[in-house]
């Protein structure tokens, strides 16, 4: 699996990451979540405890979730994961990641139609975007050379948020074909810790999208 993208912004990750989780029992080190709390035990039974909080914890978020089609999947994605079945639920959190795209990139919409700009080119190269793949390119290109609206609504540092989509929907794309690949317990829960810590980032920025819009029509 190529983890180059994430790993290019790895350090930016890192240090977004790290200061989400500052006032939690959670640190976030090499791209994965861990437990402050002393570890206890062989170092193969402290993974297994790791990896079962980041699952256990994003099923908790799943359960905050609106939108039950992304939640769905993301509960199919934890169970799968928990029961060690790594291709189905690297399949699973690629589904919920792509629903999670499309809420976001149809919240931006609604906030530039309610803001009087044009949508007609938005339309035509994201919300008509015939794969996941165009849709998540567009919009992150949409997102760079708009840079400070997103800032102004809490997205920093666009291109990591972009690195963490892609590798998901990378895999996403590898594990629902028959390509052979092989996904280790380590790399579900780098992918995992990753969705815990950008989940809540997405689901606000889109929040204060619908807040703008609100506000605009009061």
């Amino acid at each position: 699996m190529n983890f180059k993208k994430i790993t290019t912004f790895k350090n930016s990750l890192s240090k977004i990451c790290s200061k989400l989780l500052a006032n939690s029992d959670y640190a976030f080190k090499d791209l994965l979540i861990t437990p402050k709390l002393k570890k206890e035990g062989t170092p193969d039974q402290v993974k297994e405890v790791n990896s079962q909080q980041a699952y256990s914890s994003l099923l908790v978020l799943a359960g905050e979730l609106l939108d039950p089609i992304e939640s769905a999947y993301i509960i199919e994605a934890c169970n799968s994961a928990k029961a060690g079945m790594n291709l189905a639920a690297a399949t699973m959190l690629g589904c919920a990641a792509e629903q999670l795209l499309k809420n976001l990139s149809d919240s931006y919409h609604t906030y530039l139609k309610n803001s009087g700009d044009s949508v007609k080119d938005y339309e035509s190269k994201v919300i008509k975007s015939k794969t996941s793949y165009m849709r998540l390119t567009n919009f992150y290109n949409y997102v760079t050379s708009n840079k400070k609206t997103f800032e102004k609504h809490g997205l920093q540092n666009p291109g990591a948020s972009y690195a963490v989509l892609e590798i998901i929907r990378q895999t996403r794309n590898e594990s629902g074909h028959p390509t052979g690949i092989i996904i280790s317990d380590s790399n579900m829960h780098e992918l995992f810790s990753l969705y815990n810590v950008w989940l809540p980032r997405f689901h606000k920025l889109m929040a204060s999208f619908n807040e703008s819009i609100v506000e605009t029509k009061n």
